[in-house]
């Protein structure tokens, strides 16, 4: 008799430790809607099956872009591959460094080097997103251009131009809702903090922004 109170006991507070330790905290806010996004009404998109992603652009060769370009292509890549549109990968030779493939701010595309990188890398489209402004701690801003092309006939397939601003009140709630639904998890004390926010985070944000765009759209 004495035992079967014990475990009575026992499992109750594990009940109530359980109760009280994990509750999910409710959203507050709203996702972030792009409102200046592009994509090609006639295009296949179920033809897009591996995608390369292209050396950062850095048009005003800021430091702050060259010292973070890794980070910054990591969080292109960690964020277009979870909602699994295509395979996407990263092309590092320095010659793409140095060479032009897609130049965003004078609209032109060196289509021969394009169709060479889409053969060797078995791609049927080549992503090139451009970073124009940017500042990693707060007021957080991130200014890009982001195009989606077809590598055999330079067909414009995606593209968007976007300024993230933490000091703009729908990119302030649009960071909230974010990182309440998809970094705070079941912690109760994992709430939205700006003064948190880290570059690595700041930029997972903007590219899970992004990214969800393209499907969206």
């Amino acid at each position: 008799m004495r035992r079967k109170t014990l475990l009575l006991i026992f499992f109750s507070l594990l009940g109530l430790t359980a109760c009280n330790t994990y509750v999910k905290q409710v959203p507050t806010g709203t996702p972030l809607s792009l409102n200046n996004v592009y994509t090609n009404p006639s295009y296949n998109y179920d033809t897009l099956v591996n995608v390369l992603l292209l050396p950062i652009n850095n048009p005003l060769s800021q430091e702050g872009v060259q010292d973070n370009s890794e980070l910054i292509a990591l969080a292109i890549l960690r964020n277009f591959k979870q909602f699994h549109y295509f395979n996407i990968q990263f092309a590092t030779e320095d010659k793409l460094r140095k060479q032009s493939v897609i130049d965003l701010q004078k609209s032109e595309i060196n289509r021969t080097l394009m169709g060479e990188l889409g053969q060797e890398y078995n791609a049927q489209a080549i992503l090139q997103i451009s970073v124009t402004d940017m500042e990693i701690y707060p007021p957080m801003r991130l200014a890009l251009q982001a195009i989606l092309v077809d590598a055999s006939t330079g067909e414009r397939i995606w593209q968007t131009s976007q300024v993230f601003d933490a000091s703009n009140a729908d990119v302030y709630n649009g960071m909230r809702y974010w990182w309440n639904t998809h970094v705070a998890g079941a912690n109760p004390f994992n709430r939205f903090d700006f003064d948190r926010l880290r570059p690595n985070t700041f930029f997972d944000y903007v590219f899970y922004t992004v990214a969800n765009s393209y499907g969206n759209s």
